[in-house]
């Protein structure tokens, strides 16, 4: 219980910092994404590994996302597009975008370059 406050000004600070997507189909919701504009990959290891509901300032301008929180149901390519376009139209100037899987022995880094620019 004494988790959720946190967890409650995680979001709202996301979400005030134009730092959430909420995706659709057809009207109900189907995937949440929080992420950090950032400068650099360099950057990514010191985002990844801060302390998990903390909000640190990042760089509007950047061109590299970290994705943070990341939740949907049934996942597939349609899905992800849509994650895409969503990111796209928020932060235009994206170039590769970084995200972490975690696994029971150590989180796997996956690292995706836009395609069309």
């Amino acid at each position: 219980a004494e988790m959720l406050p946190a967890i409650d000004d995680y979001y709202w600070t996301m979400a005030a910092r134009r730092r959430l997507l909420y995706v659709q189909r057809e009207g109900a919701p189907v995937a949440l994404c929080t992420f950090f504009i950032l400068d650099s990959e360099a950057e990514v290891p010191r985002y990844h590994q801060r302390p998990m509901w903390s909000t640190p300032s990042d760089t509007p301008s950047g061109t590299v996302l970290y994705i943070d929180k990341l939740l949907g149901l049934d996942w597939d390519r349609d899905l992800f597009r849509a994650i895409e376009g969503a990111i796209t139209e928020a932060v235009p100037q994206w170039q590769v975008a970084v995200w972490y899987r975690p696994s029971q022995d150590e989180d796997r880094r996956y690292t995706y370059r836009r395609r069309d620019v």
